[in-house]
């Protein structure tokens, strides 16, 4: 999909890798109709976004977690 917006109503789970600053702005509104959402670190840019995303989450009951997989960090796989 080249819009976020053409998930709507055609995932029951996605994964946001978008730069921080789009995070917001895709992930509350799929979290606020029940879909589940993976999202890249960092989750948002302020902490105030971030109390929105969960609570777009509790809300709709909708799992919500933050991905920090470091398994393709060259820097990590090296040590």
């Amino acid at each position: 999909f080249t819009d976020w917006r053409e998930l709507r109503g055609l995932a029951d789970a996605v994964t946001v890798a978008t730069p921080t600053e789009t995070h917001l702005e895709i992930v509350e509104p799929l979290l606020r109709e029940g879909v589940h959402v993976l999202v890249e670190k960092p989750m948002t840019r302020t902490t105030a976004d971030a109390e929105r995303l969960l609570a777009a989450a509790a809300q709709s009951g909708a799992t919500f977690g933050v991905g920090h997989t470091e398994r393709f960090n060259p820097a990590v796989a090296a040590a």
